[in-house]
């Protein structure tokens, strides 16, 4: 009998339509720990067929305000409970917002532009930094089974090979990261500080409109990015 092969994809290897695939998947719009009656592929869908591959800048009349950051509950949040003390919201975006970011993060220039500007940070950071939150899907498994043994080989198995050469190891982790990032550091991070703060309202920056998005869809804070999607990680 001949087993399917298994093939691990970042999201860092994928071309613009396989990201926009990965990313529109109801795994990658909500965490995938509700219930299975809870159909989120629908709302994407819904999304899908109102813009297409299309922006909010593209299109007239799909909304009646583009400027949806007056709004509080635009999108839909429930707390999970992250430890004893603690809670991690997790957010349950609007499907047009939603389709919205993936359609401009995936438009191939801008797509092109990210992986590069990725692998240049990548680069400048060198091999003892590693980043392991990188989403990646899995070609062939079909019930994602590969998913829990990837923290497992990345991160726990990889702290007990450091033990044996450092004496000490440092583990840390923050309550609530996602929602202390300013949204401005992502267009920082994209063309860097100084060209962002000489253009901070030029729209054709990319990582402008990505903010401003950001900020939108957070009731115009400019502090906190939704946290649930797989676009939260930039």
């Amino acid at each position: 009998m001949c087993m399917q092969k298994v093939k691990k994809v970042f999201l860092t290897e994928m071309d613009d339509g396989e990201a926009r695939e990965f990313l529109l998947y109801k795994e990658s719009y909500v965490a995938p720990n509700y219930p299975k009656y809870y159909n989120f592929m629908y709302l994407i869908e819904y999304g899908k067929a109102l813009l297409g591959r299309r922006t909010f800048d593209d299109v007239n009349g799909l909304v009646i305000d583009r400027n949806y950051g007056y709004i509080p509950d635009v999108n839909y949040t429930i707390q999970f409970n992250k430890s004893k003390d603690s809670f991690r919201p997790n957010v349950i975006m609007h499907p047009l917002l939603y389709v919205d970011l993936v359609n401009l993060l995936t438009d191939a220039q801008h797509w092109q532009g990210l992986l590069a500007r990725y692998h240049e940070l990548d680069a400048q950071a060198g091999p003892h930094i590693v980043c392991n939150s990188i989403p990646f899907d899995i070609k062939g498994d079909k019930n994602k089974t590969k998913y829990a043994l990837h923290f497992w080989k990345s991160t726990e198995q990889e702290s007990i090979k450091l033990r044996m050469s450092y004496k000490y190891i440092l583990q840390l982790d923050l309550t609530n990261f996602y929602g202390t990032i300013d949204t401005q550091t992502i267009a920082w991070a994209l063309h860097g500080e100084t060209e962002v703060k000489a253009n901070r309202r030029d729209q054709a920056l990319l990582g402008n409109r990505i903010s401003e998005r950001l900020k939108a869809m957070n009731y115009g804070s400019t502090i906190g990015i939704p946290q649930a999607t797989k676009c939260r990680t930039f």
